[in-house]
């Protein structure tokens, strides 16, 4: 809550609030304190470049476990975008799809159980818990949502969702662990996804918020 204080405008802005600012000053005053504990050996950046798991693909940041002398393993990835965009399904949807493989890739190391995906657009946040249940079957499931304060004067209807931040954080740090000796060991494997050609052909184009996105035969 400090932090958000010493950033929070005192009251509602006219003014459009691109990508940056909308990181900056609004969602890592509340996700950084939710997926940021070192001393635990978790941390949460923001990432400028591409990470281990993603690729020719970047998200806007993620969270790892670090363990001294054996690395960094990832185990999540978030997705921004300003709050204009909210009505852009085919953008939104896209990276939701995107966290879904970001997540995925990183289980098919073998290293982690469980992944944890968030997207955030405007001041909406959801959060995703990805995990392998079969050999070819990856489950990605909605589990919560908040909304971060958009301002000073926001601040105190705020107070409603930190249960809901108590709990993703309970689930990342009880779910997104490392695997252990007794486990039954997934060998590292990199499983296809969908290709952007037969993402687009199953993306509508529609920026409606009463038109669907996915489209069926």
């Amino acid at each position: 809550m400090h932090n958000s204080i010493s950033k929070l405008p005192s009251s509602e802005t006219a003014q459009v609030i691109g990508e940056t600012e909308l990181i900056t000053n609004y969602l890592d005053p509340i996700l950084s304190p939710m997926f940021h504990n070192p001393r635990k050996g978790r941390v949460f950046r923001w990432l400028n470049r591409t990470g281990n798991e993603t690729a020719n693909r970047r998200p806007n940041g993620g969270m790892a476990i670090t363990k001294q002398m054996h690395g960094v393993f990832e185990t999540g990835f978030v997705e921004a975008k300003p709050a204009e965009m909210s009505t852009h399904h085919t953008v939104t949807h896209r990276d939701t799809y995107r966290l879904a493989i970001f997540c995925k890739d990183a289980i098919d190391r073998g290293e982690v159980k469980c992944t944890i995906g968030v997207q955030a657009v405007g001041f909406t946040i959801d959060f995703y818990l990805c995990a392998a249940v079969h050999d070819e079957m990856y489950i990605f499931m909605h589990f919560s949502r908040i909304t971060v304060p958009s301002s000073l004067a926001a601040l105190r209807p705020f107070l409603m969702h930190l249960r809901g931040c108590k709990q993703v954080v309970a689930a990342y740090n009880k779910h997104c662990v490392l695997r252990v000796d007794n486990d039954s060991m997934r060998p590292e494997q990199n499983r296809p996804s969908l290709t952007d050609d037969v993402l687009a052909d199953v993306l509508h184009n529609v920026n409606n918020t009463k038109l669907p996105t996915v489209r069926f035969p």
